[in-house]
């Protein structure tokens, strides 16, 4: 199975305590008015997805892609290349 994706939602809710609060501020915002969850989420702090799954998988591998939430339409190139190596393993 490949994931192209962030960590999942149902890991972050289930995990919730106030230091995951304090980097995840973004996602408990986007139900608000328009324009303070994108200001509040231009600030958000990088996270380390691959330490989280590798709690739900055994072969998990990855690494950044300059992009952002949508790397297949903003990076197709380099993620259909990341995507076929991993495949081809």
């Amino acid at each position: 199975m490949a994931v192209l994706d962030i960590v999942p939602t149902r890991h972050v809710l289930e995990h919730v305590d106030c230091r995951l609060a304090g980097r995840y501020f973004h996602w408990f915002f986007l139900s608000q008015p328009a324009e303070l969850p994108e200001t509040l989420i231009g600030g958000a702090p990088p996270s380390e997805p691959l330490v989280v799954w590798r709690e739900y998988a055994d072969d998990v591998r990855g690494h950044a892609v300059d992009a952002g939430h949508f790397l297949v339409e903003e990076r197709p190139e380099e993620t259909l290349d990341a995507l076929r190596a991993f495949l081809a393993d």
